[in-house]
Order: C-alpha cells, then sequence, then structure tokens
C-alpha cells in the first residue's frame, strides 16, 4: 500500500490539537537513496533533533529508510486514545524547544 493512511492522520492532528504539540502531516521527507516520499506525519518536537517520523504499518517502510527516528505505527493508532499517545510520546523523549508539556511529565 503506497497511499497515506488518512485515519491515522486524522487520529495524530486530533491528539495534536487535544494535548497541543506541533504535527506536520503529511509530511514530505528524503530516504537514504535521496527519493522524496510522502508520510503521515512528522513531530519536529519528540524523538531528537531530527524530529519523529510516523507511518503507517499499511505502507510496508523498511526501519532504517530514512536519516531520523521513524515509528510504524500499528493501525490501533489509527483512533486517538490520549494515553496511548502519550506514552508513545514519552518514550520518543521530548526534543523540542520551550517548557516541556505538564502531560508529558505526567503531571
Amino acid at each position: 500500500m503506497n497511499t497515506l493512511d488518512e485515519r491515522l492522520i486524522a487520529a495524530w492532528q486530533r491528539a495534536s490539537v487535544d494535548l497541543g504539540f506541533r504535527l506536520v502531516a503529511p509530511f514530505v521527507a528524503t530516504d537514504r537513496a535521496g527519493n522524496e516520499v510522502v508520510l503521515e506525519g512528522h513531530l519536529p518536537d519528540f524523538g531528537g533533533s531530527e524530529g519523529m517520523l510516523i507511518v503507517s504499518f499499511e505502507r510496508r517502510i523498511k526501519l532504517g529508510a530514512f536519516d531520523r527516528p521513524m515509528s510504524i505505527l500499528p493501525k490501533e493508532s489509527r483512533k486517538y486514545e490520549r494515553k496511548h499517545v502519550i506514552d508513545g510520546l514519552r518514550d520518543w523523549g521530548w526534543s523540542g524547544s520551550g517548557i516541556t508539556p505538564l502531560w508529558l511529565n505526567g503531571s
């Protein structure tokens, strides 16, 4: 499947509004071979200085295809569940500038 997972994008857009984090969706990234690939999203403030790419499991994109962190999300991620998103964002780690969101620290 090479088409974007619109349900995944919608769930993460809802999460970004609810939790107040930055999301670029869809996002064009350049893979290691120099090809531009449209992905479901990019979280500029999580996962390190390059941010975290988010991709649907159906896309069949391999880990390591890009020079930045990427998470391949299961179909369950198509439904926004606040706790699961927060848990994932905590795992990836805050790398944004400014104050870390209170919900990220467990407050």
